[in-house]
């Protein structure tokens, strides 16, 4: 391994590492503080909060190619000194992130044929591990792209109250029996927030950040936010080398969220004593909700036809899948 402050050389046009002399650990500490409560029998309610914080993380810094003048905003302001036959990357060891978290839990215990466990978590996280420029002196502090502000859960198991040893049908004979008995239904839904739409690049954008994002029930697979918010899409306006100030992404604007049934319906049979078999009908995705993935190349380009598109021939998720399984189990 390579001692702290080692340069390492590279041909022409070749990118020069560099590590730094200053390394120090990186960090992490965990905290949380959580509340239970059996508010009656069999009902359990637990609400906590979770944080973390990283220290002294890992970037990669550009150096070399150039002195950022102008400052904040002045994004039409060109670099000096840009070209460099061997552009040299530092390490830096001055990152960091957090992450803030509301827990929260329901859960009802197996009882007269049901059960059931909601858990609902609506979170933060937020780093600093890049540079806007090269030349800037502060890491930006952004939403990071792996951020899911919300996610439900919620699954359940329901047994029908026919059959031996249950509420109805008891005593019926044999055969009735052997129908009617062992039927369960279970269900797992899930909601999961989109991840901020990640890619964004040095963009000219004369308006307001937050009308980049477009209501739910506006977004289209052509249109999945405002185009029209303050993009310049003209190509011959473009620049190159400037002081960037438009953000690498945003908290508000974000990808397609996960939206999600799947439903089972059990059959349980005894064959002998200690023997069952079990047969299950599943219907994963069973509503067929698309996921599809978030706008990025040139879906992010003002100056490209596909600009603030989703763009694929597939989506992230399977489409709705039956299947059937027959299980025995002794």
């Amino acid at each position: 391994m390579a001692a702290p402050g080692t340069i390492f050389p590279a041909p022409a046009g070749g990118t020069i590492l560099f590590t730094d002399p200053n390394r120090k650990d990186e960090m992490y500490h965990q905290y949380n503080f959580t509340i239970q409560d059996e508010f009656r029998p069999g009902w359990l309610a637990e609400v906590g909060y979770v944080g973390s914080i990283g220290r002294n993380l890992l970037v990669l810094q550009n150096i070399g190619t150039g002195n950022d003048q102008g400052g904040p905003g002045s994004r039409e302001v060109v670099l000096t000194n840009i070209s460099s036959p061997n552009p040299i990357v530092a390490t830096r060891y001055r990152g960091h992130s957090n992450y803030n978290a509301l827990q929260s839990k329901l859960e009802k215990r197996f009882a007269k044929g049901l059960s059931m466990l909601t858990s609902y978590t609506w979170s933060k996280t937020m780093e600093a591990l890049s540079f806007l420029n090269a030349g800037d002196s502060r890491l930006e502090e952004v939403i990071s792209g792996q951020d899911r502000a919300h996610r439900l859960a919620l699954t359940w198991l329901y047994e029908l109250p026919f059959g031996r040893g249950k509420s109805m049908g008891a005593n019926t004979n044999a055969l009735v029996s052997h129908v009617i008995s062992g039927w369960q239904f279970q269900g797992i839904y899930t909601y999961q927030s989109g991840f901020p739409i990640n890619g964004f690049g040095n963009l000219l954008f004369t308006g307001n950040y937050e009308d980049i994002a477009l209501p739910a029930d506006q977004r289209t697979l052509a249109q999945w936010f405002n185009t029209d918010a303050g993009f310049n899409k003209v190509s011959a306006q473009q620049l190159g080398s400037n002081v960037r100030t438009f953000p690498m992404r945003f908290d508000f604007v974000r990808g397609h969220e996960v939206n999600n049934f799947d439903l089972s319906v059990i059959k349980n049979a005894t064959v002998a004593p200690g023997r069952m078999l079990q047969f299950r009908f599943e219907s994963l995705n069973a509503l067929n909700h698309a996921l599809f993935p978030s706008p990025s190349g040139n879906s992010l380009t003002p100056t490209a036809v596909q600009f603030g598109s989703i763009v694929s021939s597939t989506q992230l998720n399977y489409a709705r899948r039956t299947q059937v399984t027959v299980k025995f189990i002794f």
